[in-house]
Formats: C-alpha cells, structure tokens, sequence
C-alpha cells in the first residue's frame, strides 16, 4: 500500500506517544521539552514566543507505530495547531 505525505502524517498521529517543544539555541544545540499532550505543549510555546517572538520553536509528535521499532518525530506546522487543540 502507498501512502502520499498527507496519508503518512494522519497514520502518524494516530500513534502519538508524546509532544515536544523544541528550541534552537545556536549550532546544533537544541533545548527539548517533553510534554504529555498537545494543549499543555501549545501553552508554553505560546507563552515562550509571548515572551519573546524571536525565540525559534518547534512542535514535534513524537510517534511510535505499531509497526516501527523506533519513534518518529513528526514536525507539527503551526497551521495545523488550531487543528488539534481542544
């Protein structure tokens, strides 16, 4: 079976195991912050860009299929974050 980039990424989070907020501190230094669902991640990336808008953040679902034996970190678009807030 062919999954297109858009079939990918719905199989994809339908196995979410978590949510990162990821900053960019300078030459491949990164500060990641693992939280358990989406809405607590938005928060504080939210309040963290309030703070300072040119802080560089990420929302990543960190994912696990049942038929992967790794995780998968899936970069969320910030189009989409309206999407899957509650």
């Amino acid at each position: 079976m062919y999954l297109n980039h858009l079939d990918y990424e719905q199989d994809m989070l339908q196995h979410v195991l978590c949510y990162t907020v990821t900053e960019f501190l300078g030459c491949a230094k990164y500060r990641v912050t693992e939280y358990g669902t989406f809405d607590t991640a938005l928060r504080d990336f939210n309040l963290w860009k309030d703070a300072d808008p040119s802080r560089r953040l990420l929302i990543y679902a960190v994912c696990q299929p049942p038929n992967r034996p790794l995780t998968v970190s899936l970069p969320i678009p910030q189009d989409w974050y309206g999407k899957l807030s509650s």
